[in-house]
């Protein structure tokens, strides 16, 4: 789709964790378990931390480099590798990070005009992917958490329709 309508999804996704992330007491936002082991802290530094990797995929398509290099493929290994980079971290500074790194991500967007976002690109995963897939992919996050948090606030059993 366009950018325009990608800007406005990921604009969507985000506020939609945002709703139910506030919906959290807040002194339980770094110390109750929200999902699985982690703290509503913990889980908004995982999806910082992935948003972090789609801005290097689109800064190395940018320099013409095959992206996500930095990605062994094991998923698990790397939340837990970013998650153990995080212990600890202030709820301020874990904030702080989440909004820049989505205010570096509405602009490089922004930046990109529809036949680029949707170019075919190289990446270390798929030699035809995409800026619009990656962007994409953080939308997609910020839903896949808010639908987590949701779970946990109404005690909605996993795979339970909505």
């Amino acid at each position: 789709g366009p950018g325009c309508v990608l800007l406005a999804a990921l604009a969507a996704g985000r506020e939609e964790l945002l709703a139910w992330s506030a919906l959290l007491p807040q002194d339980q936002r770094a110390t109750g378990t929200v999902c699985g082991v982690w703290t509503l802290r913990d889980v908004l530094g995982h999806v910082t931390d992935w948003e972090l990797f789609a801005l290097d995929c689109l800064s190395a398509r940018a320099a013409g480099r095959v992206a996500g290099l930095a990605y062994s493929g094991d998923e698990k290994e790397w939340n837990t590798v970013h998650a153990a980079a995080r212990q600890g971290q202030p709820w301020e500074a874990m904030w702080a990070d989440l909004t820049a790194t989505r205010r570096q991500m509405v602009a490089a967007a922004s930046a990109l005009d529809d036949a680029e976002l949707v170019r075919p690109v190289s990446s270390a995963w798929d030699p035809q992917d995409s800026a619009y897939a990656w962007v994409r992919s953080c939308v997609d996050h910020d839903r896949e958490h808010a639908a987590d948090l949701r779970r946990h606030v109404t005690g909605e059993a996993e795979g339970s329709a909505a």
